[in-house]
């Protein structure tokens, strides 16, 4: 990314990034992580466990090595969930795919952005999450497709 002049005319380049997230169910529960006060833009915020797709990689691919990267949990993915978007600057966009995910295992080792974690029932997992999280739950009707 970067700022281009051609004849006087100053243009600036778009960027685009993909994230995936993983909605990981056990026994009715999602697990959501909460990220460590120094680790991220929004500090102390519970998400879903989340990171950028690499150049190459399939985002499925992506989902299952997130959530052993970021979980410790081997996943095996069920389907996409949603796919929302949004600009956290004039000149940056990005796309995220939500998959849900099916834990083989159920021992959670985090990664070190995040501080703690919760397996949450659906029906108290809106009051935790990060306000756009949140909205996108409702806007995506996620809570009523966890199956």
């Amino acid at each position: 990314m970067g700022i281009i002049q051609i004849k006087g005319v100053i243009l600036i380049e778009k960027e685009f990034a993909i994230t995936v997230r993983c909605a990981i169910v056990h026994e009715h529960n999602l697990l959501i992580v909460r990220h460590d006060i120094n680790n991220s833009r929004v500090p102390h915020s519970w998400q879903l466990p989340g990171d950028t797709l690499e150049f190459g990689e399939k985002p499925e691919d992506a989902a299952v090595r997130i959530a052993a990267e970021h979980t410790g949990l081997a996943v095996g993915v069920k389907r996409a969930l949603y796919v929302a978007t949004f600009c956290p600057t004039d000149n940056k966009q990005i796309i995220i795919v939500t998959y849900l995910c099916t834990p083989k295992n159920t021992e959670v080792n985090l990664h070190t952005k995040y501080d703690e974690f919760k397996w949450a029932k659906p029906s108290r997992i809106l009051v935790h999450l990060h306000s756009a999280l949140a909205t996108d739950f409702r806007d995506y009707r996620v809570l009523e497709n966890l199956e």
